[in-house]
């Protein structure tokens, strides 16, 4: 009852002990920042350089030049830009008396033709029969042949009649499948039925049914050798029937 306790001893021991290793570290850091300052501090005054007094001398006394450098105010005026207003777009070194006004010269190229105003295109085409097409409910009619009925009927070599109006009208749907036709009407919108030369592409299509024997030409139109030249194969309708 009458010893001592010491049960606290061991305690104290280790916390001072484990304080040991910071407080090093730290009185390290310390000591190399210090360091550091001194080091730095004696670098910068060894590498600053003496400062140099510079003596002002005073301004030199101005010198101005030779009058002979310095142009008169004669010459001055005779290279002045003229300002009057019927000078005033002409070089400053031409006197209007020393103009003189000269023809244009020739072009070196010829101008090129004047631009030819586009076809309006017709959209959606049904042929109505060979040499006619329906188009937004206006009728057109090919220029220079003779449009064949869709229902005439056409002899043969044995003199069989066949419906060669009907499949000329066929050969035409499938030539043109709805494809747009350039046409050299005034206006895409006109009244009853137009009559004008129609391109498909770069073909001419009245030319097409001509050459293939669907249509006639009229007499004198450009077609007509054409038409004779199919009259001659017996091709189209001025054959047999070709199913």
């Amino acid at each position: 009852m009458g010893r001592p306790h010491h049960l606290g001893k061991p305690v104290i021991k280790r916390f001072l002990r484990s304080l040991i290793l910071p407080v090093t570290l730290i009185a390290c850091l310390l000591i190399g920042l210090f360091t550091a300052m001194d080091y730095f501090a004696a670098l910068e005054v060894v590498e600053r350089p003496p400062q140099q007094t510079t003596e002002v001398s005073p301004d030199p006394a101005p010198t101005h030049p030779e009058p002979s450098t310095f142009p008169s105010q004669s010459s001055q005026i005779s290279i002045a830009r003229p300002v009057d207003p019927d000078l005033f777009g002409q070089p400053f070194t031409a006197a209007p008396d020393e103009l003189e006004r000269i023809e244009a010269r020739e072009p070196i190229s010829e101008p090129p033709p004047p631009r030819e105003e586009p076809k309006p295109l017709l959209y959606r085409p049904l042929a109505l029969s060979a040499g006619l097409v329906s188009i937004s409910g206006r009728n057109l009619a090919l220029e220079g042949i003779v449009p064949t009925p869709a229902d005439r009927f056409c002899p043969d070599e044995s003199g069989q009649r066949w419906p060669c109006g009907m499949i000329a009208r066929t050969a035409f749907r499938n030539f043109l499948r709805g494809r747009a036709l350039a046409c050299d009407l005034d206006e895409a919108n006109w009244e009853g039925t137009a009559t004008a030369n129609c391109m498909r592409g770069e073909t001419d299509i009245a030319a097409w049914l001509v050459t293939n024997g669907w249509v006639d030409a009229e007499p004198g139109s450009a077609y007509a050798e054409l038409a004779d030249a199919a009259r001659e194969a017996r091709i189209g309708i001025h054959g047999s029937d070709p199913r």
